[in-house]
């Protein structure tokens, strides 16, 4: 299960299409980058979607999933990346979009595109020009 496969996303948005397209030209860049969504990550990112669906009426538990999730993606990067900084790198890039595609999903199209912001940025600082130019065509298309 691929946390960056498009059939992880229960109510698509407008531009569906233009969305799918960016994530699959993303995945292909990150060929062998298996930032895969677990069970635990699957669980994490429900809970933040479900409390981000309440509009913020419960800030404590908004700041617990958050967490939660945060410390899921982390250990999934502590998991695969050994001693390899540029896979380290990538795979923090991969979860960076995956946060970002959370908050497509709820249509909170500014905090997406923060995220993607800072996911091309730290592409470029680490010369992964390829994926930077994916996500900055990404958010120009937003721009628009």
């Amino acid at each position: 299960m691929n946390s960056l496969n498009p059939e992880y996303r229960p109510d698509p948005k407008p531009h569906e299409n233009e969305d799918l397209a960016f994530v699959d030209k993303f995945r292909a860049l990150l060929l062998g980058v298996e930032f895969e969504e677990s069970v635990e990550m699957f669980e994490a990112r429900t809970a933040v979607l479900e409390a981000l669906a309440k509009n913020d009426q419960n800030p404590e538990l908004l700041r617990s999933v958050w967490v939660e999730y945060a410390n899921v993606c982390e250990q999934t990067v502590d998991s695969k990346t050994g001693t390899d900084p540029q896979l380290r790198a990538q795979l923090q890039i991969a979860a960076i979009v995956h946060k970002a595609l959370i908050f497509r999903e709820v249509g909170d199209l500014q905090r997406y595109c923060e995220d993607l912001g800072d996911a091309e940025e730290y592409a470029l600082g680490m010369h992964f020009n390829e994926i930077a130019e994916a996500i900055g065509v990404e958010l120009d298309k937003l721009a628009d």
